[in-house]
C-alpha cells in the first residue's frame, strides 16, 4: 500500500469545524443500513487520501469487478469502521457502498445532502479532474446517524470513480498564530474599507507581510486583489490554477472562505528563497461580501 502522498486538504479542517447544521433540504442520504456496531475512526485527512489512492491502485491492478466486491466486503482492507471506499460511475450509479448496499445500482445524481447541496455531482466532478476533494452533509453513523459535515476524497478510475471521507479531521493544528493573522487582516478589511486594506495587503513592506507568512485576497471569480509576493499578478485570474495532485487551490479557497473560513493545503514549489516541493497550508476567511483573504504556512 502507498504512503501518504503532499496534497492532503486540510480544506478539511474547515469542513469538520462547523458545527451547527445547515437548513434540511427535501431529499438527504439515508441512514447506513448496517446492524454492525462502528466505531470511529480518528483518521486524518492523510490517512483517508493515501487509502483512496490504495483503493485506486488496487482497482487499476484487479479489474472493477474484482474492486468492486473488495470494498463491498466489510471484513477486508478497504473497510475500516467509518472510513471506507464507495464506488459510481460518472451517471451517479452507485457501484460500491459497503454501509447502504440498498443504493447500489442506483443513480444518486438527483440527491441533495441536507445542505440542499448536489453532493454526489461534486463529489462527481472533482473525479473529472483526476482527483479531488468535496464537502458535503451525510449521516454518520458513529453518532447515531446523525447528520454531520463530511470531506470526501475522490479518484478516477477510467469510466468510474471511487472515493472516501471523514467527519471529525484529527489533523494536528500548528496554525493558531495563521488564523489569528488573517482574523486580523479581516477585522482591518472591515474597519478601513476594501480600497484601504487591498491597498496595505498589498505592500510587501507594510504590516502584512511577517516572515513567511503574508496576507493575499481574491475576489470569488478568483481574480487576485492583493498577492505582495506577486505584484504583478494583480487583475489576473486564479481560478484554474492547479497545484500538481489536481487541487484547485482557489477553487478550494473560496470555498473554505464561504463555508465560514477554514484550511486548504496544496503542494508547491513556489517558496521563495527555498527550492523543493512543499505543503503549504493556508487559512482563508470572508472579508466582504465578495472577497477573501488568507495567509500560510510551508512544511516539507
Amino acid at each position: 500500500m502507498r504512503t501518504v502522498l503532499a496534497c492532503l486538504c486540510l480544506a478539511a479542517l474547515l469542513a469538520a469545524g462547523c458545527t451547527s447544521a445547515p437548513p434540511a433540504s427535501n431529499v438527504t442520504p439515508s441512514a447506513p443500513s448496517t446492524a454492525a456496531t462502528i466505531l470511529p475512526s480518528g483518521h486524518t485527512t492523510a490517512q483517508m487520501v493515501a487509502f483512496v489512492h490504495d483503493a485506486a491502485a488496487y482497482a487499476r491492478a484487479n479489474g472493477r469487478e474484482a474492486a468492486l466486491a473488495a470494498f463491498m466486503n466489510r471484513s477486508g482492507p478497504f473497510f475500516q469502521n467509518d472510513l471506507y471506499i464507495y464506488a459510481y460511475d460518472f451517471d451517479g450509479v452507485t457501484l460500491a457502498h459497503p454501509l447502504q448496499t440498498q443504493l447500489v445500482g442506483k443513480s444518486r445524481l438527483d440527491e441533495l445532502d441536507a445542505g440542499g447541496t448536489y453532493f454526489i455531482r461534486n463529489l462527481r466532478e472533482a473525479a473529472r479532474n483526476g482527483t479531488g476533494f468535496a464537502r458535503f452533509w451525510y449521516v454518520n453513523p458513529v453518532h447515531g446517524n446523525a447528520t454531520e459535515p463530511k470531506l470526501g476524497y475522490v479518484e478516477r478510475v477510467g469510466d468510474w470513480w471511487l472515493g472516501s471521507g471523514v467527519y471529525q479531521v484529527v489533523d494536528p493544528d500548528p496554525t493558531a498564530e495563521t488564523v489569528a493573522f488573517v482574523e486580523e487582516a479581516v477585522q482591518y478589511a472591515k474597519a478601513n474599507g476594501e480600497a484601504r486594506a487591498l491597498a496595505a495587503f498589498s505592500d510587501p513592506n507594510g504590516s502584512f507581510v511577517r516572515g513567511e507568512r503574508a496576507i493575499f485576497a481574491y475576489d470569488l471569480n478568483g481574480t487576485v486583489l492583493a498577492l505582495p509576493g506577486e505584484p504583478g499578478s494583480i487583475g489576473s485570474s486564479h481560478w484554474n490554477l492547479a497545484d500538481p495532485n489536481g487541487v484547485r487551490t482557489v477553487r478550494e479557497m473560496r470555498e473554505a472562505a464561504g463555508d465560514g473560513g477554514g484550511f486548504v493545503t496544496y503542494t508547491t514549489n513556489n517558496f521563495p528563497g527555498r527550492p523543493g516541493v512543499w505543503q503549504k497550508h493556508v487559512y482563508v476567511a470572508m472579508a466582504g461580501d465578495d472577497w477573501f483573504v488568507g495567509s500560510g504556512t510551508y512544511a516539507e
